[in-house]
C-alpha cells in the first residue's frame, strides 16, 4: 500500500514539475521577462537588470536578454541604435558581444556626473576573459517614463578602468 502511495506521489509531483517547465517555456521564462523602466528604479538596479537579462540573453529564446535590454535604452538612446534588429546587431559586435551569456558581474559604484550617472560593470565572459563596461543613464523629462533613469549609453572600457573597487574616472 505505501509503495502505491509512493507511486501516485511521484508521478503527481513529475507532473507539477512537468507543468511548470511547460509554463515557464510558453510564458515569460526569462525572470526579468516583465522588468520595464519605472521611476521606482535606482541608476544601480536599471544596470543590474540589465546586465542580469544579457548574462540570460537566450532565455527563453534567442536575445530575449538584448529584447530586455532594449527597453532601458533612453527615447534618444533608441533613435540612435534602434529599431530592435539593428540593436541586436550592436550586441553581437565584438565590443559589445562579451556582456552576452557572461559568466560574472562585479558593480562599482555609481557616480553621479552632472545630470548623468557613470556606472562601472566589470564582466567576466563565457570564456574568462574580463571586459570592462561603462554605463552612462540619465533621468529622463520624456513623458514615456517621467523620472525614469534610462541608458544613454554603454563604453567599453580596458579591464582595470572599470575595476569596481575605483571611485573616481
Amino acid at each position: 500500500m505505501l509503495e502505491t502511495h509512493m507511486r501516485h506521489w511521484s508521478l503527481a509531483v513529475a507532473l507539477l514539475v512537468m507543468a511548470n517547465v511547460a509554463a515557464n517555456a510558453e510564458g515569460n521564462g526569462h525572470p526579468l521577462a516583465q522588468a520595464q523602466p519605472s521611476a521606482d528604479l535606482t541608476p544601480a538596479e536599471v544596470i543590474r537588470y540589465q546586465v542580469d537579462a544579457l548574462a540570460d540573453n537566450d532565455v527563453p529564446h534567442a536575445d530575449a536578454g538584448i529584447e530586455i535590454t532594449f527597453r532601458f535604452a533612453s527615447p534618444e538612446n533608441r533613435r540612435v541604435t534602434g529599431p530592435l534588429p539593428r540593436f541586436r546587431a550592436l550586441l553581437h559586435n565584438p565590443m559589445y558581444s562579451g556582456l552576452l551569456n557572461h559568466i560574472r558581474a562585479e558593480y562599482g559604484d555609481p557616480l553621479l556626473r552632472g545630470h548623468m550617472v557613470l556606472g562601472p560593470v566589470l564582466i567576466t565572459t563565457a570564456d574568462g576573459r574580463q571586459i570592462g563596461y561603462m554605463f552612462q543613464l540619465s533621468k529622463q523629462l520624456d513623458p514615456s517614463c517621467p523620472g525614469c533613469w534610462m541608458t544613454e549609453g554603454v563604453t567599453r572600457l580596458d579591464a582595470d578602468a572599470a575595476d569596481p573597487g575605483r571611485t573616481t574616472l
